[in-house]
């Protein structure tokens, strides 16, 4: 059982190495998705504090309402000018888990001061968990601590606090519905980040290819097409037009090198002093 648990949650790259380099690699990527988010939460909040006195007029829980989102706006605000100066994936990730951990805080309390029949806040509740899982770039493990955490909170204030009588069939589903919205965003959460590190390692061989075709290629420096010789001295003429031995063209336009000795035949015609074993 713990095996299973094991590969359902694993999706880093086994080399250490590798996964460092890819979460380096994909850091500016992840700020500026980050930043993405944290701007869109923000208005978000900005929304809801405007509409909320206009849809709502006299009902008390709106001012308090109002001083969370206020707080969860300026958290959003601050971490879109703070997210951008970190420099490693871990500094990234805690600052996330922060953020993160505070707007969760604070939409917990908007489930506080909420009336008790305001029940569609729990889809709110379960949007904001899947988004946790779908797009915040952090880790899993930091995922899950803050999905879980506004799950359980607002379960808790929900079931427990606002509407201690619900009837057993809402009350299971309720919290299936906190359940399976977990269980799903997690799977969610393990094929992004597959999919991700797999392109990123598509990538590496890539490249890895391509490098190694480079190197093949300088390595291969093939003579073609046709060669002017002269039909009597045998030297071969440049690309300048000048005459050189042919073993210093070859020599210069490809990776051969020569090494002199005498064939038998010129041994005979031109060193018939010299024998055969190279005595005199």
């Amino acid at each position: 059982m713990a095996t299973a648990i094991d590969r359902f949650l694993s999706y880093k790259i086994r080399d250490v190495e590798l996964e460092s380099r890819f979460r380096a690699d994909r850091l500016q990527y992840d700020i500026g998705q980050a930043r993405i988010l944290t701007a869109l939460v923000f208005l978000l909040f900005l929304v809801f504090i405007f509409l909320d006195p206009l849809l709502s007029v006299g009902e008390s829980h709106v001012f308090n309402a109002n001083i969370a989102r206020l707080v969860a706006a300026f958290a959003c605000m601050m971490a879109f000018f703070l997210i951008g100066k970190v420099t490693t994936p871990r500094k990234f990730d805690l600052a996330m888990l922060l953020v993160v951990l505070v707007i969760d805080a604070n939409v917990v309390i908007l489930a506080v001061v909420s009336p008790a029949e305001f029940r569609t806040l729990i889809a709110w509740d379960i949007l904001a968990i899947f988004v946790t899982y779908a797009f915040i770039p952090v880790t899993l493990s930091f995922q899950i601590a803050t999905a879980l955490f506004l799950s359980f909170s607002n379960a808790v204030v929900w079931l427990v606090f606002k509407n201690p009588d619900w009837p057993a069939f809402e009350l299971g589903s309720t919290i299936s519905l906190y359940v399976g919205t977990n269980i799903f965003g997690i799977y969610l959460a393990i094929r992004f980040k597959l999919y991700d590190r797999k392109g990123f390692l598509l990538l590496l061989r890539e490249i890895e290819a391509k490098e190694q075709l480079e190197t093949a290629m300088t390595e291969v420096n093939v003579l073609q097409g046709i060669i002017p010789i002269c039909a009597h001295c045998k030297k071969i003429r440049n690309d300048d037009g000048i005459y050189e031995a042919a073993e210093d063209y070859i020599a210069k336009n490809t990776e051969a090198d020569f090494s002199h000795t005498y064939c038998p035949v010129c041994i005979e015609k031109h060193y018939t002093q010299i024998d055969r074993d190279g005595r005199d």
